[in-house]
């Protein structure tokens, strides 16, 4: 089943909003519950709904901030046993996968008339 994950607005700029739109083959394991990929779910009730490790309270943006800070895949492989390095790279797809549907769109203010 082909499903859009809608993450939300985000102001990136007064001026621009950024719309994100992530398509992914994704299964409905009901109650809010989807999966977006094999290592990747979604679920309302874990971490307020950001997508995570399947199975733990792990966030994708989680590993992937450790990995911009310079910690390795065997850093995070210690720091999070339940962790697998399998478990390192979908979260790297899947960031890449929400970056490649993404849309900015840019906004003008409108002119407002002034009554003299």
């Amino acid at each position: 089943m082909e499903t859009t994950f809608l993450p939300g607005k985000s102001t990136v700029a007064p001026n621009a909003i950024r719309l994100c739109e992530c398509q992914n083959t994704a299964s409905h394991l009901g109650k809010g519950v989807m999966t977006v990929t094999d290592r990747i779910e979604v679920n309302p009730k874990v971490m307020l709904g950001k997508p995570v490790i399947r199975g733990t309270r792990v966030p994708v943006e989680l590993i992937l901030r450790k990995l911009s800070e310079g910690a390795t895949e065997d850093d995070l492989l210690d720091a999070y046993p339940r962790l697998s390095r399998q478990d390192i790279q979908a979260a790297i797809g899947y960031a890449a996968d929400t970056l490649a549907h993404e849309e900015t769109l840019i906004v003008t203010p409108r002119k407002t008339r002034t009554n003299r």
